[in-house]
């Protein structure tokens, strides 16, 4: 699987079957963490998440297979786990929509595989620091693939890759919304060309990087708030910028 990090947040329907809606995506960064939005989490209208979905790649099919050197491989069956403790960050503000970031903690160890696996942070002082701006970083999700009423997220796991966006440039465009853009907490990435949509929210920001002197996928970004209309030209998304949250994400994290 290319992208075994990435997860689906469920919450459960009105109606409390065992079907669990998709609304938001998030990250796994260890056996038992998946790293998402703060606004994906809201309980004063119940939208709180009780499960994690690992290891899918299309939500139309049981059974996930492609080709690979010719050869039909199939992905086991996605993993469900319920979620044990939700971590949401004290500061973050529906308002100001910073500090946009929670920890999700699992009820069960997840087992690494092929199809699982955690993607890494930007622990190191070098990553923590490194500028962005023009960069190409990918962003990933089962949200939206178009603006307007009746368009629904993707059924398959879609990824683009987006400019990383100036600072001063993401936040003028946000002034009329008066809304602030810290360049400190937060980063902008996406164009006319691609962007974020709605259902990715809690998803990860990426680069490819290194570890170590290992290669590596390292998350730069959690899916924050955009546009009303997904990729408008001059509004780039908006993103956490994770490289800032790394100490709070280790303080909050247990073994």
């Amino acid at each position: 699987m290319e992208l075994p990090w990435m997860a689906r947040l469920g919450y459960h329907r009105d109606d409390y079957s065992d079907v669990f809606d998709y609304k938001c995506g998030g990250s796994l960064i260890s056996d038992r963490y998946v790293l998402t939005a703060a606004h994906c989490i809201n309980e004063d209208t119940g939208l709180i998440p009780v499960s994690v979905r690992l290891g899918e790649q299309d939500a139309s099919s049981e059974i996930d297979c492609s080709f690979v050197s010719g050869k039909q491989v199939c992905a086991p069956p996605p993993v469900d786990v319920v979620i044990e403790r939700i971590i949401k960050h004290n500061n973050y503000g529906e308002k100001s929509l910073q500090d946009d970031i929670a920890l999700l903690r699992l009820a069960a160890t997840v087992e690494f595989t092929d199809f699982v696996k955690p993607i890494c942070l930007p622990v190191d002082a070098k990553d923590q620091k490194k500028d962005l701006t023009g960069k190409k970083v990918m962003v990933a999700g089962w949200g939206r693939v178009a603006n307007g009423i009746g368009a629904g997220g993707s059924k398959v796991l879609m990824k683009v890759s987006v400019p990383v966006s100036r600072a001063q440039d993401c936040a003028s465009a946000y002034v009329p919304r008066q809304l602030v853009i810290s360049s400190e907490k937060q980063m902008c990435a996406g164009d006319s060309t691609g962007d974020s949509c709605q259902g990715d929210s809690g998803g990860p920001l990426t680069t490819a990087g290194q570890v170590k002197g290992t290669p590596r996928v390292v998350q730069q970004g959690i899916v924050s708030f955009g546009p009303t209309h997904c990729a408008t030209k001059g509004t780039p998304g908006v993103y956490t910028k994770v490289a800032y949250y790394v100490p709070w994400i280790l303080q909050n994290i247990e073994p």
